[in-house]
Order: C-alpha cells, then sequence, then structure tokens
C-alpha cells in the first residue's frame, strides 16, 4: 500500500475528528468572522467545518507562507503537519509573522498507543514527540504570543487487521519494516481487537498562540 492510499485509509478510520478534535480546536480562540490561514488543509475537513463560522478562509502549502504580508490573518492554523517538517524554527516564525490575534498548531504527542506502536522500530519516538512540543511553544513564545495547550486522547477503529498492518506499514513504517518488526506489528496490533474491530488511541497536543 502506497502512503497516500495509507493516509486517506488512516482518515477514514478516524472516530474523534467531529466530538473530539475540532470542539478543541474551536475552544482554544473565537474563529467567527474572523479571517483564516491554514497550512496543508490535506482532505479539506477543517475548511468544510470552519467555513460554518467564516467565509474567510484561505489555504496553503508551508513553502507559500513567506509572500503574505505581516499580520495578514486573524488566525493562522497547521493541522498534522508540524511534525514533518526540518526547519520548524523558521516555520513557526512565518505563521507567528502573518498571524495577527492566534496561531494554532495539532500535532501528534506521546499519549495513546500509537506511539508505543512506532516503538517497533523507532525506539525514541516518545522522547522526539515531548521535545517537539516543548519546542514549538517556546518557539511562539519568543515571537511574541502567550502560549497555551490542552492535550487530547483521539480514537480509531480499523474494521480489518491485515489492512490495519498495511495502513501502518506504510503510514507510520515507510514500508521499511523486517519481517520480524512486522509479525510484531501484527502482534501489537492484534492484541487491540476487541469489539468492531482493531482499536487504536493517538495523543494529540492542541497548542495556541494567542496575544
Amino acid at each position: 500500500m502506497e502512503y497516500q492510499e495509507a493516509l486517506i485509509k488512516f482518515s477514514h478510520y478516524y472516530k474523534d475528528r467531529y466530538s473530539v478534535e475540532f470542539p478543541t480546536i474551536f475552544s482554544l480562540c473565537n474563529f467567527k468572522n474572523k479571517s483564516i490561514l491554514e497550512i496543508g488543509s490535506a482532505e479539506g475537513y477543517f475548511v468544510k467545518e470552519v467555513s460554518k463560522l467564516t467565509n474567510k478562509i484561505n489555504t496553503t502549502d508551508v513553502s507559500i507562507i513567506l509572500s503574505f504580508p505581516n499580520s495578514s490573518f486573524d488566525i493562522v492554523f497547521s493541522r498534522w503537519t508540524v511534525q514533518n517538517l526540518n526547519n520548524l524554527k523558521k516555520f513557526i516564525k512565518e505563521i507567528c509573522r502573518v498571524a495577527k490575534e492566534n496561531v494554532i498548531i495539532v500535532l501528534p504527542s506521546s499519549e495513546g498507543n500509537e506511539t508505543k506502536m512506532l516503538k517497533i522500530k523507532f525506539l525514541d519516538k516518545f522522547r522526539q514527540r515531548k521535545k517537539r512540543i516543548t519546542e514549538i511553544k517556546k518557539l511562539i513564545s519568543n515571537c511574541g504570543f502567550k502560549v497555551k495547550e490542552k492535550r487530547k486522547l483521539l480514537k480509531f477503529l480499523f474494521p480489518n487487521l491485515d489492512e490495519a498492518i498495511e495502513i501502518f506499514s506504510a503510514l507510520s513504517f515507510n514500508n521499511d519494516l523486517s519481517v520480524k518488526e512486522k509479525l510484531k506489528l501484527r502482534e501489537f496490533l492484534s492484541n487491540r481487537k476487541k469489539k468492531g474491530g482493531i482499536h487504536l488511541t493517538q495523543g494529540a497536543s492542541f497548542i495556541c498562540g494567542y496575544k
């Protein structure tokens, strides 16, 4: 299974998008009638949801932020993007520069059994995630924003074990698991089989910078 196909399937089996994730985001600041810039809109779920509160929505990718003048948007938002960036310091500096009132970042945290699964291949992922969240909060603070954070556990339900193995092999391990590691992945996911399928939780950090 290729990465993009795995990402679409992973998103399909996500159970808490509307019940936990979006309500948490909207609790961080006021989105009503605000101008919004989303960095990396993925499947467009957030755009559709926030359009109920404002029609002033722009989406772009990471490389385009530089083209916007200072304080171009009331809120600059990034969901499940920054964990993959190399030049984090530059990215945070830029989103803070173009944000007038708030910056909001959602990224994986170390809570949840998904982090334990990653240790099949990446033993220090727990420490890396904690370090990145601490770094992001410090960078936002250095740009003149106050910072608050909320943590949530997000639930996923995969109905089929073999499909779940394929999804995570591609999405979390870039299809680069040894035979032994793939057996460990099968065992890990099998142990989370309950009524309805394979139950998995992912930790999420919701970071908000505000003036």
